[in-house]
């Protein structure tokens, strides 16, 4: 599944460009994908993507979210329904994007549900 969001992620990003990429989260149970725009100046995506999960009680769902997370880096990542969650990497930074798997994630702070 993180293997597939990464795919369309990139499709995005190639016809777009990375200057137009905004976070999105996808709710694979619901198939509901949903942009999240409006992000207020100075604050960092990482911490709104999470808010929007905790804002709309999502930490029971299947996840798929992705975010710029760098000039030229995208963090493509999957929540699980049992909390444990999976991190791939996408550099843009040269003329072929170059993705790594099963990155770690020092900035996700969500936590299941209890």
């Amino acid at each position: 599944m993180l293997e597939e969001f990464v795919r369309s992620t990139l499709a995005v990003v190639s016809r777009k460009g990375i200057g137009e990429f905004a976070p999105t989260l996808c709710v694979p149970v619901r198939e509901h994908v949903a942009v999240i725009a409006g992000i207020p100046e100075g604050v960092d995506h990482r911490e709104a993507i999470q808010n929007v999960i905790r804002r709309n009680s999502l930490e029971n769902e299947e996840l798929l979210f992705s975010l710029l997370t760098g000039a030229q880096e995208v963090t493509v990542g999957h929540w699980k329904l049992d909390g444990a969650t999976r991190f791939a990497q996408i550099d843009l930074s040269s003329e072929e994007p170059v993705v790594e798997y099963n990155v770690p994630c020092g900035w996700w702070t969500l936590s299941p549900p209890e």
